[in-house]
């Protein structure tokens, strides 16, 4: 019975949509002049009154009117693809439904209708037509001038990186900045490609670098195609934007390494040419913090940065990105701030020196940082001049400067205290570009390490009651391989060398918000123990030890300290880095770890058989590349396992053929063959040999 039922179901709509057809093509005929005069007069029918869209009969007698003509093309539409949810925007696509016979003068009830009607699955010509609307929820229609309803369905491909983690790109991605959640709209033609459900993208898919950060997972909703066209206004963001939240932008260590370099790297990735993603992207960042200072280094990477909270005009509208990137390439990630675990490096991440390096390069010429002419040995000491103060840097300047004066065999040396409050971003950078010492205090401005040039030192000053190990970002950052910067810390063990602050806010480490009995613990565990493992993120005891000034113990003479002398360290970290400058460790060519010979060519094996042995014949040609990458010495590792037999047979030779015997009768054997360039291990070709 339903088969008998459907046939005549399709019947029916192909025998009422012909009758329909003949009299709305001889309407349309008669009332063709009248729809171009008005199409040509688009402001007198904007403000004309369309009184029924559904009370009107749908197909009437006689020469229609622009709008009945309208109108009727949709009711043909919509009788035509019965049960199609899509029937009515497709039409609206096709140009068959006018926004004024939809939205004119804020006419709602009757879009509100038959949204009911296409969700109920029974929209049709009938009676229908005069229903009036009983729902009486508030709508907000979409804005047509300013979107097209077929392209507000969204879509999303997704995969996934050991390092990066899950990133996304969606095709129509919505954001409500009053509610500060995405939402995906969800239609029959979605595509969702690399997650199980949209669901998952809540607790898999970060807007920052920083992972394990509940601020930054992507709060997102699913919302059906059909109620969110009919109910929200939507601005489209056309083009590719890459969206991204900034974990701390007050602090440059965190904008440098959680924000600017998994950006930078991230557009490389996306445009591969990074000057077309930095004209073209639009880098939007959706945090709710202000600008900042730094903001500028942001704009380096995108010409079209826009902070979302300042281009939404109306908190009420959703914000409809055309095509969106969330999830940032975090292979510059070297290191995790301690959420739900102590701080330390990151051992995911896969950045080497010449990486880092790339993206320094990059930072200076679009700075337009000065090359400084290298005549001199220099010296810099990067100063703090509000916290967390180095108490006697003129003393440690004059080591620094006479122990340079020693390595260069001449007095021609010089040590500069510059600090970012003073100086700015591009005098520091440009002096740490041409240093071969720096030292500073433990703090953010350390980062600016990464622009030291190959084979030099940079020593870390840490207050009391802090063991080196507790924060290690400087220093798995100098050991990223071949970055060839050497790392050495200064530890203040003398409890006569600092001042605590504990009447500084409680973000400067202040003790205010504490009681009297937990100011006095704070202050009497200062001396009795070390900080050694730290976890994020608000540690008053971290924070208060952090900002102590600290006196720097200078000289090697005096029995009374605990702190080994500034001199000492200092001495042995410039010996260090000129030891690993002789012995040429540092990567000069990015190549240097990734050259290897390719597989052997024209690999052919024989088997040649009696009735008392077996022989194997096998022969090849050198790889393709080896001219290429400047091999001196080639030899071959060959390995032989017959067929049935668990025994394998292994030959290193440096002919370009081998020959074995064996003595019974071998059907077949696998064979590998391995050229080796200057004992670098090439690629496998495998053979089988019958």
């Amino acid at each position: 019975m339903d088969v008998i039922y459907k046939v005549f179901l399709i019947w029916s709509v192909a025998h009422s949509t012909y009758q329909a057809s003949n009299n709305f093509d001889h309407s349309l005929h008669l009332s063709q002049n009248l729809v171009k005069e008005k199409i040509s007069t688009d402001e007198k029918a904007s403000g004309r009154r369309l009184d029924g869209l559904l009370t009107k009969k749908c197909y009437g007698d006689g020469a229609l009117s622009y709008e009945d003509t309208v109108c009727t093309k949709f009711c043909r539409g919509a009788w035509i693809h019965n049960y199609y949810t899509l029937a009515f925007w497709n039409s609206v696509i096709k140009g068959e439904v006018d926004s004024q016979c939809l939205l004119q003068n804020g006419k709602k009830d009757d879009v509100l209708h038959l949204h009911k009607h296409i969700q109920n699955k029974e929209l049709g010509v009938t009676n229908d037509c005069n229903e009036n609307n009983e729902s009486g929820v508030p709508v907000s229609p979409v804005n047509l001038e300013s979107s097209s309803p077929h392209s507000l369905y969204s879509s999303v491909w997704c995969y996934s990186s050991p390092e990066s983690g899950l990133r996304c790109h969606f095709q129509n991605l919505h954001y409500n900045l009053l509610l500060k959640e995405y939402a995906f709209v969800y239609s029959p033609d979605s595509i969702v490609y690399g997650i199980k459900n949209i669901r998952d993208l809540q607790e898999q898919l970060y807007l920052s670098s920083v992972k394990g950060h509940n601020a930054f997972q992507m709060r997102i909703a699913v919302v059906p195609y059909t109620s969110f066209v009919t109910k929200y206004k939507s601005k489209i963001i056309h083009g590719k934007s890459l969206l991204m939240a900034r974990f701390k932008p007050d602090n440059l260590m965190h904008v440098f390494h959680d924000d600017l370099l998994p950006i930078y790297f991230t557009i490389q990735e996306l445009c591969t040419n990074i000057r077309s993603c930095i004209e073209d992207l639009k880098l939007i960042i959706t945090d709710e913090n202000e600008r900042g200072m730094y903001w500028d280094l942001f704009q380096l990477l995108s010409k079209k940065i826009m902070l979302i909270s300042e281009h939404v005009s109306n908190s009420h509208t959703w914000c409809c990105f055309e095509s969106a990137f969330i999830g940032l390439n975090m292979i510059s990630v070297w290191y995790q701030y301690g959420f739900g675990k102590p701080q330390g490096p990151e051992m995911k991440s896969t950045i080497s020196g010449y990486l880092l390096r790339q993206f320094t390069g990059f930072v200076k010429k679009e700075l337009k940082v000065p090359q400084l002419p290298n005549d001199a040995l220099v010296g810099v000491l990067i100063s703090r001049k509000f916290i967390r103060k180095i108490l006697n840097e003129n003393e440690v300047a004059a080591v620094i400067q006479d122990h340079l004066a020693v390595v260069s065999g001449q007095e021609n040396s010089d040590v500069k205290i510059l600090s970012l409050e003073e100086n700015g971003l591009h005098v520091v950078i440009g002096e740490l570009s041409r240093a071969r010492v720096a030292v500073g205090m433990h703090g953010a401005a350390l980062i600016l390490g990464m622009f030291l040039p190959p084979g030099s030192l940079l020593i870390e000053i840490w207050p009391f009651g802090i063991d080196p190990s507790a924060a290690t970002v400087y220093k798995t950052m100098c050991e990223l391989e071949g970055f060839g910067v050497t790392y050495v810390p200064w530890v203040n063990k003398d409890s006569e060398n600092t001042v605590f602050h504990p009447e500084y806010p409680t973000f400067y480490g202040g003790l205010s918000h504490l009681s009297y009995s937990e100011q006095e613990d704070t202050i009497r565990s200062l001396y009795e123990n070390l900080i050694q493992d730290l976890e994020c993120c608000d540690n008053s005891n971290w924070l208060f030890r952090v900002y102590q000034d600290t006196k720097v113990h200078i000289s090697e003479s005096g029995s009374n300290y605990k702190s080994v002398s500034f001199s000492s360290v200092l001495k042995e970290g410039l010996r260090m880095s000129e030891e690993y400058v002789i012995s040429d460790e540092i990567a000069r060519n990015r190549m240097q770890f990734q050259m290897y010979p390719s597989v052997v060519q024209e690999a052919k094996c024989y088997l040649i058989r009696n009735s008392y042995h077996t022989k194997m014949f096998l022969e090849w040609k050198d790889p393709w590349n080896t001219e290429d990458i400047n091999c001196q010495d080639i030899f071959f590792e060959v390995v032989v396992q017959a067929h049935g037999d668990s025994k394998v047979i292994r030959n290193v030779l440096h002919d370009r053929r081998f020959l074995k015997k064996f003595n019974l009768e071998v059907e077949s054997t696998d064979t590998w063959i391995t050229c080796f360039c200057d004992d670098i291990e090439g690629a496998v070709q495998y053979v089988k040999c019958v």
